[in-house]
């Protein structure tokens, strides 16, 4: 569909849609810009695909945000619609749930809305041999106490005993110990090894119990982390002050408020709690009050890794707390700064990291971590010219993914500007300019791109020094676009960047200078292959 025109400067919400069907529901709080970004040629990919799908815009103003808040949860329960974050596919640990009568152990996996049969839960395991481990040794105790097999009598002290263990009450993991180490000194070594499993699973059952707070807390803690085009969101669920649940979700981005759109729709199919805890300020000063554009600055000088530049606040606490004490009047919003909750946000951020970053070569995110980048480089395009003999100047760009070659999409470019070229053809003639022939085929490179409405990179390698960069910024502005982009020379391995006067230089053995490295040699072996192949056709 067409970029809609006279679009209202209020706040509302928008419904793309289709046939009758509503795909994507969103607020705003300016209709006219939110609306218009999804038409932008910097519009995430998701954003591009629901564009072209959408036959239909409609528009419904508010007289405030929280009131478009509300209305857009409302419209999501009812509509369901396919390009919102539904959250089908979060992960759900299992649970061992022991009931007395009768006596049994059963494995649960909690579902949203589900109710909890009548009994004990324990856990969650993120490993089931860990759950089967247990319920092995609790047999094992069961038979020792009561002579029978688990579950074949009422026994009101075999099942206490059992209990016990389970709420970490009892001196079975002293026994346990003195057990493996009896075995192994006789020699036995399977059944010192199966005493050592039990152990671990004790170990995993109390890591995910043992985090109490001093209150009976009521708390969910949601900690994020973007890359630009995905979102990752980690889950934590306390109950009566212990961590009883997790659940984790990625998916892609579509708007700018991929926080507030995920909280919303979370928290039209759960249950909110008294608290939810999440981080409202993306940006953190040092001991000095310095911002964090300064802090990776002054790192970058000393060749430290350096964090991903302050991101835009893009959750509204007053409007979420709104919002949420209309709808659930006991939910509270939270940001500690310090304390147990302060600790597991800290925790379900880094879980989040972890879950975005999952399968990515270390050698991409050590490079994101360098050069203070937002988003992953997870493609990066490189380009380099060749000149040999003074004429016939040609280019190349290569691309890499997830830190390997992806070479459907490597391109080789024939020089065309006067300004790149030997007009005489000969070893005396003019000087090709190297500036405006890398000028010239990153701009090729990126209209054609624009035009043809392709993803762009999300790094650009340049072959060469500050003057190579400042020509590839040039074809930048010629093509209205903005990637992250740098510059690698050789001789000293630095790294020129647009905002820096002076280069970089990471340590020899630095995992992403490795990785530029290598998009940067083979730019220069696909260069040189295509001039000697173009070069031999030539007459003598």
């Amino acid at each position: 569909m067409n970029k809609p025109l006279n679009l209202p400067h209020s706040p509302g919400v928008y419904q793309f849609s289709k046939d009758g069907k509503v795909l994507y529901v969103g607020k705003a709080k300016n209709l006219a810009s939110r609306v218009g970004s999804y038409f932008g040629q910097d519009a995430p990919e998701k954003a591009r695909r629901l564009v072209q799908e959408a036959e239909r815009l409609e528009t419904t103003l508010t007289h405030s945000e929280t009131e478009a808040l509300l209305l857009e949860q409302a419209l999501i329960q009812q509509h369901l619609p396919e390009y919102n974050v539904m959250l089908k596919d979060g992960v759900r640990y299992a649970y061992l749930l022991m009931q007395k009568k009768p006596f049994r152990f059963k494995t649960i996996r909690r579902q949203a809305g589900q109710a909890v049969p009548k009994g004990k839960l324990y856990g969650p395991f993120a490993k089931g041999s860990h759950r089967w481990e247990l319920i092995r040794l609790l047999r094992s105790l069961f038979f020792e106490k009561t002579g029978k097999p688990f579950g074949s009598t009422e026994n009101e002290d075999a099942y206490q005993l059992i209990e016990s263990v389970l709420d970490g009450k009892s001196d079975i993991r002293t026994e346990l110990q003195t057990r493996m180490v009896l075995a192994s000194k006789s020699q036995d070594y399977e059944k010192a090894l199966r005493y050592k499993k039990r152990l671990a699973a004790l170990d995993a059952m109390d890591e995910h119990q043992a985090i109490e707070q001093k209150t009976s807390a009521h708390q969910d803690i949601i900690g994020f982390a973007h890359d630009g085009d995905h979102l990752a969101a980690q889950v934590f669920h306390v109950r009566w002050g212990v961590l009883r649940e997790q659940e984790k979700y990625t998916y892609e981005t579509l708007s700018e408020d991929t926080e507030t759109e995920f909280i919303t729709c979370y928290y039209a199919t759960h249950e909110p709690p008294k608290d939810i805890i999440l981080r409202m300020e993306r940006g953190t000063k040092n001991a000095n009050n310095e911002e964090p554009e300064i802090i990776a600055a002054k790192r970058l000088e000393k060749n430290e890794n350096t964090p991903a530049p302050k991101e835009k606040n893009r959750t509204d606490k007053n409007d979420f707390e709104t919002a949420l004490k209309t709808l659930f009047p006991q939910a509270v919003i939270k940001s500690p700064k310090s304390g147990t909750a302060a600790e597991l946000l800290d925790l379900a951020e880094k879980n989040a990291q972890r879950l975005l970053s999952s399968g990515i070569p270390d050698d991409v995110i050590a490079l994101q971590k360098a050069l203070g980048l937002r988003k992953l480089p997870r493609r990066i395009e490189g380009f380099d010219i060749s000149t040999l003999q003074g004429n016939q100047t040609v280019g190349a760009m290569v691309s890499f993914h997830d830190g390997k070659p992806d070479k459907d999409n490597y391109r080789y470019f024939n020089i065309n500007t006067p300004a790149a070229l030997n007009a005489s053809g000969s070893k005396t003639g003019p000087k090709p300019d190297d500036f405006a022939a890398m000028e010239e085929i990153v701009y090729r490179r990126y209209d054609r791109l624009t035009q043809e409405k392709q993803k762009m990179p999300d790094l650009v390698l340049i072959d060469g020094g500050k003057g190579q960069l400042t020509a590839a910024l040039n074809a930048f502005e010629r093509a209205g676009i903005r990637i992250h982009i740098l510059a690698l020379a050789k001789e000293y391995e630095e790294i020129y960047l647009p905002e820096r006067s002076q280069p970089i230089r990471l340590q020899k053995n630095h995992a992403g200078l490795k990785m530029l490295q290598r998009v940067r040699d083979e730019v220069h072996r696909f260069v040189i292959g295509f001039h000697r192949r173009k070069r031999d056709k030539m007459p003598e």
